[in-house]
Parts: C-alpha cells; sequence; structure tokens
C-alpha cells in the first residue's frame, strides 16, 4: 500500500499505542517496522505495543522527529507557545523559560532514548530542517557500521 505524506492532513490528537495494535495485527510475519514521529503522545500502552514486536522479533527502528526551534528556542522577546496536539496555548519570554525548557525537554529525550535502548530498539533524532532522503541514508550507512 502506498501512502502519500503530502495527502495527509493534520488533526486532532494521535493515537500512537493504537496505530501500532493496528499494524501488528496485520503483520504476518517479521520485518522492520519504521515509527516516525515526535513522540510526544508516547505513553505506556505505546511502549507495551513496541515490546509486541520486539517480542515477536521485528527489528524496530524508532525516529523522534524535531524541529531545530524545540532543542533550543529561538531568540525572541516574547512568543506564543502552541501545543501541537490541540491543548492551549500560553505566552512567555523564551529567555525566562529557556533553561528549565532546555532541561525538560532533553530529559524527555533521554528518557526516550533510554526506552528505546532498553528494549533494542534503534532510535535516532530527526531534525525537520534535515534532508530526509540523506538523514534516512546516513541512519542505514551508521547502522551498516555499528
Amino acid at each position: 500500500m502506498l501512502f502519500r505524506s503530502e495527502a495527509a492532513k493534520p488533526g486532532g490528537s494521535t493515537d500512537l499505542a493504537k496505530g501500532l495494535e493496528a499494524i501488528y495485527q496485520r503483520a504476518q510475519r517479521r520485518g522492520i517496522v519504521f515509527i516516525l514521529s515526535d513522540l510526544l503522545s508516547a505513553d505506556e500502552a505505546f511502549w507495551r505495543n513496541v515490546d509486541l514486536f520486539r517480542k515477536s522479533r521485528h527489528d524496530v527502528r524508532i525516529f523522534q522527529i524535531v524541529h531545530p526551534e524545540e532543542l533550543d528556542l529561538p531568540e525572541l522577546d516574547s512568543a506564543r507557545f502552541i501545543d501541537p496536539e490541540g491543548n492551549g496555548s500560553f505566552d512567555a519570554e523564551p529567555e525566562a523559560i529557556r533553561a528549565e525548557y532546555r532541561a525538560r525537554f532533553q530529559a524527555f529525550l533521554d528518557e526516550t532514548q533510554s526506552q528505546c535502548r532498553a528494549r533494542g530498539c534503534e532510535w535516532r533524532l530527526a531534525l525537520t530542517n534535515e534532508n530526509p532522503c540523506r538523514f534516512l541514508r546516513n541512519s542505514f550507512l551508521e547502522r551498516g557500521k555499528e
């Protein structure tokens, strides 16, 4: 089945666990499972479904997609921060929250990477300003060297 990403329209919240469960039910043999997501909604149910794939000996590769401004807040006097899942917004001065934000976001990335490592899943950080073809090529080439 071919999926054309340019035809996709964002809307509502994402249920990663439900999506993985549906794929798992259709998987007829072992394979490679690619998960491309910001993982903001990766909850216990999501990780349980990742475990299902791993217990069935699927190769699970997780590419966590992040905008560069999520790693380092932009230099602005003030900004409106909007939840991409539609759960509201707030105004703040990036400089006033920068250190706390960096610490929390890094903890989030570290926890995600730890969850992947504990399950034997490959984890890579993908930035939205990177060329996706080059990123994927490099990911495969790097994996061959490991």
